[in-house]
């Protein structure tokens, strides 16, 4: 009875848990959005510096790796663009997902701050518009003509009154992808725009559902958006206008991201035309050979460099800059943008403090000296301490309970040993069966990631949990029985003792993503590793606790049968 109470209170605990973490991130919303710019002395419309292109078009390929991007073969004009133009890989921060990262791409603040979505929605059209300064804000404040053309996820995303024209598709296939770059040109060859969004999601699609990053239906997808990319070109005359190209994260080989894996957070970023230094690289003036893999700006970067080329104020929630290094900009001109990026640093530390509950009057102290060519890296380090210092007060609080229930657990299976050590010994070798066999089959054969990347969707997720989760605990039940030999009659307690050994395992990860982050998602965005195996561990104990009880309870009324018929 006591063994079945057990299983019934973990299995609820672990659905709890598990559900309110995932739901949790889902609706996290950045603290930001309780503190409104007006209460941080926003900066005015003026321009930061002149403008350094006629037009801008940006063209995002959803999905495309650094290492794809890279290959001369699959993205030949790419490599001309490339060429002769400016380059850079971009770092990416999780959850990596397409709609948190377009966000980042177009306000120049991470998920943690820009107030947007931080996984992708599942109701596309319900999506919240963005609230922070974006791109697209700034450039119509500025008098300037906006264009989007590409998926219709977009639709919600961008408010209307900061765009002047559009094309959306709903498809994630080569047609829609035609029609978002023949509607493109139009907008181009027409004077309709001065700013303009393109979207290409065909790399994606493959990514997802063609085999992955490393398919050839992956490839073949990355060299006819390629092709678009000349087509888009071909419309623009790059003396006047620029291109710039790039992408909001990368794909496992197997497909998929979401998660911290290398491959998926870095992006690469292409610049080509106006105002653009032929050859450079982040931090250089001259060419010279790099490695793709090596980040060397931050996605965060990217509205920042539109901003400059544009003319239009700085954004007032960005946490990047301008990546002047590959921008033919002026000293003066270059001195004005970052005196400005400081004013703006300055107000959105203040903005976050008292959004953190921070008193904003103590933070000027947190600022180290300000490096004039690059003014965005003192507020932002002292904004990461601020963050540091009430993060770490809270997970003291949460250390000493989380310490006191790891301490009765280990102490219940001292206690447990000294009754019946033998149970207890073939218990923690079938605990060590079932982390054997659980991981061989849910990271070596089903080549899944211990991160949000191995997440498409909430059914699939638990199918695969409960998999792997029921495959280790048949492994883990036979070692036990076949070593302890209890008996039909006492199998039971041997299959409940195996489920404990298996629940303290599970335990631990739990624990230390409380510690780190919380029981669900508040004010941050916790680190993606112990987040994951929090509610990886969480979504084991639902189904361990639930077939502990079954099998336990099928073996219990097995064993008070052949007593009865005794």
């Amino acid at each position: 009875m006591l063994a079945a109470i057990v299983c019934l209170l973990v299995a609820v605990g672990a659905y709890v848990g598990a559900t309110g973490l995932l739901g949790s991130l889902y609706d996290f919303r950045s603290p930001m959005s309780t503190v409104p710019d007006q209460a941080a002395a926003p900066l005015g419309a003026a321009a930061a510096a002149p403008a350094q292109s006629r037009r801008v078009v940006a063209v995002l390929v959803d999905g495309l790796r650094v290492d794809t991007a890279a290959d001369a073969a699959t993205m030949p004009f790419l490599a001309e663009l490339r060429a002769r133009g400016a380059s850079a890989t971009m770092g990416v921060r999780t959850p990596s997902y397409s709609v948190p990262g377009w966000t980042v791409l177009m306000t120049g603040a991470w998920t943690e701050l820009h107030g947007g979505l931080a996984m992708n929605p599942p109701d596309v059209a319900a999506a919240p518009a963005w609230v922070e300064d974006s791109i697209f804000h700034a450039a119509h404040d500025a008098g300037l003509r906006t264009g989007v053309s590409g998926t219709d996820w977009f639709a919600p995303l961008i408010p209307k009154a900061d765009l002047t024209t559009s094309f959306f598709v709903h498809d994630e296939t080569d047609a829609a992808d035609q029609a978002s770059t023949d509607a493109a040109v139009r907008m181009i060859e027409g004077d309709q725009v001065d700013f303009l969004l393109v979207h290409l999601n065909e790399v994606d699609h493959a990514g997802h559902h063609s085999g992955g990053g490393a398919s050839p239906a992956w490839r073949a997808a990355a060299t006819k958006a390629d092709a678009r990319l000349r087509a888009i070109a071909g419309a623009l005359d790059l003396t006047r206008d620029t291109l710039v190209v790039f992408s909001d994260h990368g794909h496992l080989d197997q497909g998929g991201h979401g998660g911290p894996e290398d491959i998926v957070v870095r992006s690469p970023l292409v610049l080509a035309g106006s105002g653009v230094r032929a050859g450079a690289t982040v931090g250089s003036a001259s060419a010279a050979p790099r490695d793709p893999m090596t980040i060397d700006a931050a996605q965060a970067d990217l509205a920042p460099t539109l901003a400059a080329l544009l003319g239009t104020r700085v954004l007032r929630a960005a946490q990047g800059q301008a990546l002047t290094s590959l921008l033919t900009m002026d000293a003066s001109a270059t001195n004005a943008l970052h005196q400005a990026q400081a004013a703006q640093q300055n107000n959105l530390l203040r903005r976050y403090a008292a959004a953190i509950g921070v008193s904003p009057g103590t933070t000027g102290t947190a600022v180290a000296p300000v490096d004039p060519a690059n003014p965005t890296a003192a507020y932002q380090a002292a904004l990461t301490t601020l963050r540091a210092d009430r993060l770490g007060s809270e997970r003291l609080a949460r250390l000493w309970p989380a310490a006191i229930v790891l301490i009765a657990a280990l102490l219940s299976l001292v206690v447990w040993w000294r009754r019946n050590p033998r149970r207890v010994g073939w218990a923690l070798a079938g605990g060590a069966a079932y982390l054997v066999v659980f991981h061989g089959y849910y990271w070596g054969l089903s080549r899944r990631t211990y991160s949000l990347s191995s997440v498409l969707s909430a059914t699939e997720i638990i199918v695969a949990t409960a998999s792997a989760t029921a495959l280790g605990l048949v492994a883990a039940w036979l070692l036990a029985l076949l070593g302890e030999r209890p008996g039909r009659r006492g199998s039971a307690g041997t299959i409940a003792g195996v489920g404990y050994a298996v629940l303290l395992t599970l335990a631990v990860p739990v624990l230390v993503g409380v510690v780190l982050g919380g029981w669900t998602v508040t004010w941050m965005l916790p680190d993606a590793l112990p987040m994951f195996l929090q509610f990886f561990s969480q979504l084991q104990g639902l189904v361990l606790a639930l077939l502990t009880l079954v099998i336990g309870g099928i073996a219990l009324l097995v064993g008070r049968g052949r007593r009865v018929g005794a």
